[in-house]
């Protein structure tokens, strides 16, 4: 007769599977009893128990200001958002929390609830509504009723907080929703400690600090400055202002403010919101005009970056100023932390000292239109792998696509995923990041796609210093497989080293690298063996040469022996702010300056035919010549230098004769840009910028070429000619030579 009780080896061998049954159902009962007191209920946005239980749960914390009722009142009286509905956890007869959603039908008919206004308010930091100490408990009831009384096939709740009691929620178990598909995506948060250690100050970076320092000296000197708008009428008076502007500069992509619905329901919340004192606008003032605002959120005694425009046509870099400066007032008003909302823009990481990770939480329930989304997903994944392969076997084996995530993202064109292709706060896609050592702010794709690799100072550093810099790009080549690199930053040339050493590996683990700038002569003898030999293996990991004259087109790959296909040229352009373009006056005396490949001996000795005329030269390379009474020259502070420039008659660029690579463009542009008659040494490049005859005079560095151009512009019929000399110049540069101009056709070669 067998005993009906067994040992422990047996009933720990032959009734596991009941016995974990039954754990996970006295798991869920005990779970379900601890809610059984909270009920869930459906509300319509109307419903004023939804008004009048949000405020007052509001009060109690939330995790940041997009959970404020002023948000979803003002959604649900706009034609902005779609289907909206809140979860409402009730305990008691009283509400204890709230949950918003957006009802949706989209692809295959697939019907998705998701945060309102997720796919283009951008929203961050978000849960439910709730008194921090129920928070868990009714985040729980809300899962259970998502899992079993609310009706959706996809759940797509974007930027959670990771602590937030509905992210943990929905982790599952028993009683929360059976899925074919869960994924979780983080989402970076860049902020700044507004409480640095004593000592330190909150813009890290020394160049930043001083380029925020200069963006608003720049500002004060045309009698503008920084300002902060608190008061509602004046907030709304700019943000419409600041939403001009948004659109100006994204145009077709912007999605934010993309239609007057959504320009209309920001201006009404911003202004309930600054009514409360929860919302503001940062300003930058240039000559009588802002040109950048910036809408900032204010919660928690922390700040929340939601927006910046800024005017194109102002001068320097309005916008990376005024972040700078929105920092430091931000500190001063002993704020705790200036959070920079979703999205790893270089302009952003420059000034963060850290990051915070929201995440996004998408199920997808067992439905059929949902197996049916996510089956046509994964086989345009599959497509997409194949085309990646066909290119990289056509390529030689280099993949010019960026990397695939295993299932397409069901949400369509307007979702705004983590992983490529980006997407910025606007909601379009984008094309490829790159990682880079330059500097370029204030351009609105560049700042979108680039992503800095070293302080922008680095050239400028020390041996360590540069060495570091050389490490950084190394570090940057593993994570990126787009880099923008600077041919002649730093005396050790790092991005050079850089690229030489990439160049050793095999090609399927070498980047793709842009290099720009200004290129190189080659020296002679040995060391000029060995500059070939590293451009040859630099030359491995190089796709595509910027160059900044078109003649290097043609005499940089023969000097160095590299495929003229990967030239393009990429013109450079006028640096000068505008305080000392539109400050420049007509003087007597010419000037000539810089020390790069230049020969001023010729000039010299044409300064001898012009004796009533004052030569002053900006060099320190004239310590050994004598000479005349009417020259002038020594080394000079970068002020004097531009005042000098700015108050010539006429600009002489003394090239040597023979360049085989461009030199002298920032000083010949940035002279035509203040209408200044030119004469320029005729050298690798000047055609390129210069019309002979219309827009300055180009001779060929000889004694007797200069003779030639200044008696055509000193003589007694000289003035006329240099003054539309000069104003031909200038039109030539606002239309061709712009920092925008360069910066696109920069990008333009990235995605060549």
């Amino acid at each position: 007769m067998e005993s009906a009780v067994t040992s422990p080896v047996e009933r720990g061998t032959r009734c596991r599977p009941c016995h974990n049954r039954q754990r996970r159902h006295r798991i869920a009962s005990k779970e379900t009893a601890a809610i059984s007191a909270v009920s869930v209920q459906v509300l319509e946005p109307g419903n004023r128990l939804i008004a009048e239980a949000w405020p007052r749960l509001e009060r109690a914390g939330l995790a940041g200001p997009f959970g404020l009722w002023a948000w979803f009142d003002e959604l649900r009286q706009s034609n902005a958002a779609g289907d909206l509905f809140a979860l409402a956890a009730i305990k008691d007869g009283a509400v204890v929390g709230l949950l918003p959603l957006e009802r949706r039908r989209e692809k295959l008919g697939t019907l998705t609830l998701r945060i309102p206004g997720g796919d283009w308010l951008g929203t961050d930091h978000m849960d439910i509504v709730a008194r921090p100490d129920d928070a868990d408990e009714v985040a729980r009831a809300i899962a259970q009723a998502l899992a079993r009384e609310v009706q959706w096939d996809v759940l797509d709740l974007d930027a959670l907080s990771p602590t937030a009691s509905l992210a943990r929620a929905l982790e599952g178990g028993p009683g929360m929703p059976r899925t074919l598909r869960r994924r979780v995506v983080a989402s970076p948060c860049p902020v700044v400690d507004l409480r640095p250690e004593p000592g330190t100050s909150v813009i890290r970076s020394s160049g930043l600090r001083q380029q925020v320092r200069r963006g608003l000296r720049m500002a004060e000197r045309t009698g503008g400055g920084f300002r902060v708008v608190r008061e509602p009428a004046e907030v709304q008076r700019l943000l419409v202002e600041l939403m001009r502007m948004h659109n100006a500069r994204f145009g077709a992509a912007s999605k934010v403010f993309a239609t007057a619905e959504r320009r209309a329901f920001h201006l009404a919340v911003g202004g309930r919101l600054a009514i409360d004192g929860a919302a503001r606008i940062y300003a930058l003032e240039q000559s009588g005009r802002d040109a950048a605002l910036l809408y900032a959120l204010l919660h928690d005694q922390r700040l929340f970056y939601y927006a910046l425009g800024f005017d194109p046509e102002a001068e320097g870099s309005p916008g990376r100023t005024l972040l700078g400066l929105t920092a430091v007032d931000a500190a001063e008003e002993d704020l705790r932390e200036f959070d920079l909302l979703r999205g790893d823009h270089g302009f952003k990481t420059r000034l963060a000292t850290g990051a915070r990770g929201d995440v996004r939480v998408t199920l997808w329930r067992s439905t059929p239109r949902a197996a049916a989304l996510l089956a046509r997903g994964a086989g345009r994944a599959a497509a997409r792998r194949l085309v990646s392969a066909a290119r990289a076997t056509h390529d030689g084996g280099r993949d010019h696509t960026p990397p695939l995530t295993d299932v397409a993202d069901p949400r369509g064109s307007d979702a705004r995923p983590t992983s490529p292709p980006e997407r910025g706060r606007t909601g379009q896609a984008m094309a490829a990041s790159f990682a880079t050592t330059v500097d370029y702010a204030d351009h609105a794709e560049f700042e979108r796609r680039a992503r800095r690799i070293t302080d922008p100072s680095y050239g400028d550093g020390g041996v360590l210093i540069q060495l570091r810099a050389l490490k950084d790009i190394l570090g940057a080549a593993t994570r990126h497989r787009l880099l923008l690199l600077d041919s002649s930053a730093g005396s050790l040339h790092p991005d050079v080293a850089a690229a030489a050493l990439l160049g050793l590996l095999p090609a399927r683990y070498r980047p793709r690298i842009v290099l720009m700038g200004c290129m190189w002569s080659r020296s002679r003898g040995i060391r000029g063996s060995v500059e070939a030999l590293l451009v040859r293996l630099a030359d491995r990991s190089i796709v595509r040469y910027a160059l900044q004259t078109d003649d290097e087109m043609i005499s940089f790959p023969a000097t160095w022996g590299l495929d003229p296909a990967k030239m393009r040229f990429c013109p450079y352009f006028a640096t000068m702010d505008a305080t000392s373009l539109d400050h420049a006056v007509a003087g007597t005396h010419v000037f000539a300056g810089g020390n790069s490949h230049r020969d001023y001996r010729p000039l010299i000795d044409a300064a001898r035919h012009f004796p009533d005329t004052h030569f002053v030269l900006a060099t320190d390379r004239l310590a050994d010549v004598r000479l005349p009474h009417n020259v002038e020259a020594g080394l000079v502070t970068h002020a004097r230098f531009v005042e000098m420039m700015r108050s010539a008659h006429i600009v002489v660029v003394a090239l040597r004769p023979g360049l085989v690579r461009g030199a002298g463009q920032q000083t010949y542009l940035n002279a035509m840009a203040m209408g200044k008659a030119v004469v320029v040494a005729d050298a690798a490049g000047v055609r390129g910028y210069i019309d002979d005859g219309r827009t300055g005079v180009i001779c060929d560095g000889s004694r007797d070429g200069y003779v030639a151009a200044l008696t055509g512009l000193l003589g007694p019929d000289g003035a006329p000619r240099a003054a539309a000399l000069g104003a031909a110049a200038r039109e030539a540069v606002r239309t061709r030579f712009t920092y925008h101009a360069h910066v696109d056709r920069l990008l333009a070669i990235l995605d060549d």
